[in-house]
């Protein structure tokens, strides 16, 4: 026997007689190494198994950037598109999104490094399904892989019903951006915050005119007068673009949803 156990064994011993107390703290104190560690064991066990049976299917996100309405409550919003779109909310869940700000023009504070990394890891890990920005943010993403083209997502007969709020980007204009991001001067240069506000108010805007560019991509659709978005006040100042993610996994309720912010 070796000596841990012999010292074990008489220690033991001396608590005979003692109350099941004693016994307790002895447990306790000798073993709660172990106890520790199978505590550990049971937590993740039960962690997982409660998540395995209340897991719930993650059937659309919807992210919206630099959305503005004070009063709007996203779990209220979500679980009414739910209810009426016939989706189980005891088996799966719609996520709305309104956190994120990203200051138009560029990154100008940590909490728009912030905002912009956190648009970068939902959109890779297929988080995105809708995603819905300023027109000057909007702009900023297209020269990314974040938004699909219109014409993979939307049907011959939607994109004419949209056609007048399609808005376009050059893919020119996507290779030039592109490669000047790798140049000094763009990590040089300073954002000009005003010429980014005055480009996405509503009574400057201009829809890019298609028929101007070289390989016009319709990449988002302008909702900004939809009722949805305007009864919310999302976007009271801004014009708003919507488009659907490249890497988004659910397409019909993607839809669905664009159909429901003109209800």
């Amino acid at each position: 026997m070796n000596e841990s156990m012999r010292n074990a064994r008489k220690q033991w011993n001396k608590l005979k007689g003692k109350g099941v107390r004693a016994h307790l703290d002895y447990i306790f104190e000798y073993y709660k190494g172990w106890l520790f560690a199978a505590a550990c064991v049971i937590f993740l066990a039960a962690y997982i198994i409660n998540m395995a049976v209340t897991r719930k299917d993650n059937v659309l996100n919807v992210f919206m950037l630099n959305a503005a309405g004070a009063q709007y409550n996203t779990d209220a919003e979500a679980s009414k598109f739910m209810e009426e779109n016939g989706l189980d909310r005891n088996k799966q869940q719609v996520i709305f999104d309104d956190i994120a700000y990203l200051t138009p023009g560029g990154i100008a504070n940590s909490n728009d490094m912030a905002a912009a990394e956190k648009v970068t890891v939902y959109a890779a890990n297929g988080d995105i399904d809708v995603f819905i920005a300023d027109a000057y943010n909007f702009y900023y993403y297209s020269d990314t892989d974040l938004f699909a083209d219109l014409r993979d997502v939307l049907t011959s007969r939607e994109l004419e019903q949209y056609k007048d709020s399609i808005y376009y980007v050059d893919r020119k204009d996507i290779e030039e951006r592109q490669a000047y991001a790798e140049t000094d001067d763009a990590v040089n240069a300073k954002p000009d915050y005003e010429a980014a506000a005055a480009y996405e108010k509503k009574d400057s805007f201009r829809r890019p005119d298609p028929s101007k560019m070289q390989d016009p991509l319709p990449l988002g659709i302008i909702v900004t007068d939809a009722p949805y978005i305007r009864n919310n006040e999302l976007y009271p100042e801004t014009v708003a673009i919507l488009g659907f993610a490249s890497q988004g996994k659910n397409k019909e309720n993607a839809l669905r949803f664009l159909e429901y912010l003109y209800k």
